[in-house]
């Protein structure tokens, strides 16, 4: 059975954050025994990660074998990730304008 893993599971590898050694050695051993895979929200998700492109987030996927599950047609998980991560994009914008005026 493949092993399906969340967006902040990536988001820690890719921020290096503590545990993000045993979570690559984890997921190694996943792919080894049948593989890993992200659902379409995931992928969308990841779309939205601070500085992540398309390119970026397949290149990575593909890199690592990591499948992605479309369970809707891929064409619309692919606007959705991109429409969420222009709408993460402006949240972060707003968020930073907030701070600089107070």
């Amino acid at each position: 059975m493949r092993t399906a893993i969340d967006t902040n599971v990536l988001s820690a590898l890719w921020s290096k954050e503590p545990l993000a050694s045993d979570m690559a050695r984890n997921l190694g051993n996943a792919k080894r025994e049948a593989g890993v895979v992200v659902s379409a929200r995931v992928y969308a998700e990841l779309l939205a990660y601070p500085k992540a492109t398309e390119s970026f987030v397949n290149d990575l996927l593909a890199d690592t074998g990591i499948a992605v599950d479309f369970e809707s047609q891929q064409s619309v998980w692919l606007e959705a990730g991109r429409r969420f991560a222009r709408h993460a994009k402006r949240q972060r914008r707003s968020a930073r304008q907030v701070r600089s005026v107070c």
